[in-house]
């Protein structure tokens, strides 16, 4: 289980790695950050805990061992402010 859990490359049965949700989640971002700029608009997201810790790593700039030693608490929001 630790494996699964802390591991950026191991894939869980019927599952996917957390290097492969990062490709979705950055993907996504980006995506999502043009919008932003051309439309100057403020958007919220909510995610579950294995697209968090790429999301915070994007924002946070974080390495890959800090992201996959991250845990993300229930009762917290993360906010991030960006110049565009």
């Amino acid at each position: 289980l630790e494996k699964i859990r802390r591991g950026y490359s191991t894939v869980p049965p019927q599952g996917e790695s957390i290097k492969d949700v990062e490709k979705r989640v950055i993907a996504f971002l980006d995506d999502l950050l043009v919008i932003c700029k051309e439309f100057r608009v403020n958007v919220a997201l909510s995610a579950h805990g294995n697209s968090m810790r790429p999301i915070r790593r994007y924002f946070e700039k974080l390495s890959i061992k800090e992201m996959m030693h991250l845990e993300n608490p229930w009762d917290k929001v993360f906010e991030y402010k960006l110049d565009i």
